[in-house]
């Protein structure tokens, strides 16, 4: 038996973002799966230098090769090679959770970025056999939206990271992700659903992981529309509009995750060629609504009756979300 076979024995089997994970490393967060295929990614622990040879700075605490790439947080080391596998050296006082947290986005934006695929900074629910996604940055209300369409009936496929590949012809496919929704603590508030039994996303923080008890499906589901929230002022009226050539390029390319890891891994073509073949085949909306919970009804409203459009609407029955009303309108 190798190194490699012995050190996968132990592991824990996975299956998240169209990818089979065996992971020395326990990830609650992901559905489990039973048999012992051939993973497309393994994480393990083991020792990471504090510098990557010949690496170029992307930001304090990440460098990147063509073929590896560094991350060096508060938690945790993590080195990501090849789009195969991720090494983890806990830090002295690294809680668990953090070095989860941080595994199962910066480090598997890495894995998405060197294997090609295009990770978008988004949430996409289904509808009527098709993925409808809310793009945008941190705080513009994505996840907040995924819990509301939840409410309402529809499947999440995914909450703050929809990764897309591409199928014979091209076309976009978004796959199934994390199942949870990630929310602050006055989301949940609104929509009457208490913080005592969820866990923290990081130590010491509002923000809660709320576990999705219906599983998405297995495959991924086609790509239709992709709506990029913008803020506007208070007062004004929730405007949707459509948007093409290079200003729809620009919203997608500005909302891929963790962009700036592309380039250094010299990945920078692979994701531009992306973006051109989602608009070649995917919708692109700009969203502006005003962020507060006083109007986040109405203007979720306005959404849905605009997406519906794509459907022949196949809902399933509302989940266990809330405890009592919703509150969020």
């Amino acid at each position: 038996m190798t190194k490699r076979e012995t050190a996968l024995e132990g592991a824990f089997r996975y299956l998240a973002f169209g990818l089979s994970l065996a992971s020395q490393v326990e990830l609650p967060e992901l559905p489990r799966i039973a048999e012992a295929v051939e993973p497309d990614v393994e994480i393990r622990f083991g020792a990471v230098e504090a510098s990557l040879a010949g690496g170029a700075p992307i930001e304090p605490g990440v460098t990147a090769t063509s073929d590896s790439l560094l991350i060096d947080y508060d938690p945790a080391r993590f080195l990501v090679r090849e789009g195969r596998e991720i090494i983890v050296s806990p830090k002295p006082g690294g809680s668990d959770r953090d070095i989860r947290a941080y595994l199962l986005g910066s480090a598997m934006g890495a894995i998405f970025h060197q294997r090609g695929l295009l990770p978008l900074h988004a949430n996409a629910i289904e509808v009527g056999g098709q993925a409808v996604a809310f793009a945008g940055p941190s705080g513009a209300g994505k996840s907040t939206l995924a819990a509301y369409f939840r409410e309402r009936g529809y499947r999440v496929l995914c909450d703050d990271v929809c990764v897309v590949s591409f199928g014979s012809s091209g076309e976009p496919l978004a796959w199934p992700g994390i199942p949870r929704i990630k929310l602050w603590g006055d989301a949940l508030a609104a929509f009457g659903r208490g913080v005592g039994d969820l866990e923290r996303v990081f130590d010491g923080e509002d923000k809660f992981s709320l576990p999705l008890l219906r599983d998405p499906p297995k495959g991924p589901i086609p790509l239709a529309r992709v709506y990029v929230l913008e803020t506007t002022d208070a007062g004004c009226e929730p405007t949707i509009r459509s948007v093409t050539g290079a200003r729809a390029f620009d919203a997608i390319m500005s909302n891929v995750y963790r962009l700036e890891f592309a380039a250094p891994i010299g990945k920078s073509g692979v994701q531009f060629a992306n973006v051109v073949s989602v608009l070649n085949s995917t919708q692109v909306f700009s969203a502006e609504r005003a962020w507060g919970f006083d109007i986040f009804h109405a203007e979720a409203e306005a959404l849905e009756q605009q997406f519906e459009q794509v459907r022949g609407a196949r809902r399933i029955p509302p989940g266990p979300l809330r405890r009592g009303r919703t509150t969020a309108g």
